[in-house]
């Protein structure tokens, strides 16, 4: 029998070692980033920012609350509310923590009401204290799978769209629509450096870019401004790590320049999963332009920032 295994992709900036260009540094002022109920419907669920994470207001069996939308967290995740029905080990950057397992009777993302959701119940106190802000839990992509989720940083939007649903409220130019493939439930990417193709979990719960250190040698000539910073990742504990700017870059046939990286040993995410991530593309690379994952249909799709 398969022993289950968990993902959190949370990984979070405490100190960039001088390189703030290359992560998310925000933080809120707000000890709940939602004062009252926001409105939302079926297919527009109202979003605020914590740094680069996103923030969504749901419901645990009718209590409000504020959520990060994880596409690197493999399920959902509650804080504390819980009784144990057995310990699970949840993989990240570097660490393993330990959760519990649970059944919730009633969990909404807007109107979508998910009925005896199983959960995975964590400590997030320390998740707290770093951000600034009241945490209820962490949605991974099993709750998004019957959705396209679109995201505008710039404006603070998140848009969960049903897979049939024929939304007109906002109109908007297509850049870029290319498909997906996965490693387990992350979605991928290809990323291309002179020449050389490297794989690419996109994902939402991480507040930096990404590149496995076993690469470091190989990518010496397309880095520059190395220097040492620290992450928190979803163990209680800061993670040293090498930050740098990649100087080039293609992806989804467009060229990125002077975007931000940093080094790190992805082995124990890599062999938890038996997948093969050479890194993971988070807030700094998304938040260049609005995005749609389409999870049903297994595509990305990038929007023309004006006119939509």
């Amino acid at each position: 029998m398969r022993k289950l295994r968990l993902t959190l992709g949370i990984v979070i900036l405490l100190w960039t070692g001088g390189t703030p260009h290359l992560f998310s540094t925000g933080i809120p002022n707000n000890e709940y980033l939602y004062s009252s109920s926001p409105t939302a419907s079926d297919e527009i669920i109202p979003a605020r920012l914590a740094g680069g994470l996103i923030m969504v207001e749901a419901r645990f069996n009718g209590v409000p609350g504020n959520y990060i939308l994880d596409t690197g967290a493999s399920h959902l995740f509650i804080n504390q509310y819980l009784v144990s029905e057995q310990s699970i080990q949840a993989f990240g950057l570097e660490a393993q923590v330990a959760v519990e397992k649970g059944v919730v009777a009633r969990f909404e993302i807007g109107e979508m009401v998910y009925q005896n959701q199983a959960l995975f119940k964590m400590d997030m106190q320390h998740l707290e204290a770093i951000k600034g802000c009241k945490i209820a839990g962490i949605i991974g992509t099993n709750l998004l799978k019957d959705f396209a989720l679109f995201v505008d940083y710039d404006r603070d939007l998140v848009r969960l769209e049903k897979i049939n649903s024929k939304n007109k409220n906002i109109i908007k130019k297509r850049l870029r629509d290319f498909p997906l493939q996965w490693q387990e439930h992350f979605p991928m990417l290809s990323v291309t450096i002179n020449e050389i193709e490297y794989a690419f979990a996109i994902d939402t719960g991480a507040e930096a870019n990404v590149f496995s250190e076993t690469f470091e040698t190989a990518l010496s000539a397309q880095t520059k401004n190395l220097q040492v910073g620290k992450v928190w990742s979803i163990a209680e504990s800061t993670t040293f790590v090498r930050n740098f700017t990649l100087t080039e870059m293609e992806c989804l046939d467009l060229n990125y320049s002077g975007v931000g990286f940093m080094f790190s040993n992805l082995e124990t995410l890599n062999n938890a999963y038996s997948v093969e991530l050479d890194g993971i593309l988070g807030y700094p690379f998304l938040r260049r332009y609005p995005f749609t994952l389409d999870f049903s249909n297994e595509r990305l799709i990038l929007w023309e920032t004006r006119n939509y």
